[in-house]
């Protein structure tokens, strides 16, 4: 059990990133567009399209992979797609100027990324 704290401490991160900061840093980067708060949180909310259409492509890749190979080939693609996530993260929070492709781009790889890990732990867990 004690090998499955990583992931699940991965998990937690996404899922609180995902629900804090994501709409607070897209809105926050809006400064510079003419939109009333209104209208940046309504693009915001539709850059967030992405996480759903990452995590259903994500879960259902994800659970072939794990049936056609092992969880070892899921374990290494969890740590590239979180490593890739993160890192768009950084490159969007560096440059912190709202890009609607680039946020729709990081959306969908962040819920690619968690649809991999929460795939790891319900097949680990035997859900």
């Amino acid at each position: 059990m004690l090998k499955m704290f990583p992931i699940f401490g991965v998990t937690a991160a996404n899922g609180s990133i995902l629900a804090a900061v994501f709409i607070v840093m897209m809105v926050s980067t809006m400064e510079g567009n003419s939109w009333d708060q209104e209208e940046k949180t309504a693009n915001a909310l539709l850059c967030m399209l992405g996480v759903g259409m990452g995590e259903i492509l994500g879960a259902i890749c994800f659970g072939r992979i794990i049936d056609k190979f092992s969880v070892k080939v899921q374990v290494g693609i969890a740590v590239l797609t979180t490593t890739l996530a993160y890192a768009l993260l950084l490159f969007y929070t560096a440059r912190y100027e709202f890009s609607f492709v680039l946020a729709c781009i990081l959306t969908t790889v962040w819920g690619f990324s968690d649809a991999c890990t929460n795939t790891l732990n319900r097949c680990i867990l035997g859900f």
